[in-house]
């Protein structure tokens, strides 16, 4: 990871800018022993501190971790994985009101 910190950080700001935060996440992936819970956790941290400037939030792109997708599960008959994304955007949608 040592030798390859600099281009990982360079495409992390390049997505970033974009406003590509699953491109973020993707590279974070990238990293050797990084789960997809730790990456998401790397990338959680990175958007509250804001270094990924303003076209990153939270608002764009998420990775749902088993509990959310249990949740889902849970409260909506899902019939495969792509009604995760329809339904999470839903659930966001009435938790603003």
């Amino acid at each position: 990871m040592k030798k390859n910190i600099a281009k990982l950080t360079s495409d992390i700001v390049a997505e970033a800018k974009k406003g590509s935060i699953k491109k973020c996440f993707e590279t974070i992936c990238e990293i050797p022993y990084v789960s997809k819970f730790f990456a998401n956790q790397i990338l959680c941290d990175l958007l509250e501190s804001k270094v990924l400037g303003p076209k990153a939030t939270e608002n764009i792109w998420i990775c749902l971790g088993p509990g959310a997708k249990n949740g889902l599960g849970r409260i909506f008959d899902l019939k495969d994985s792509s009604e995760k994304l329809k339904y999470t955007k839903l659930l966001k949608e009435l938790c603003s009101f």
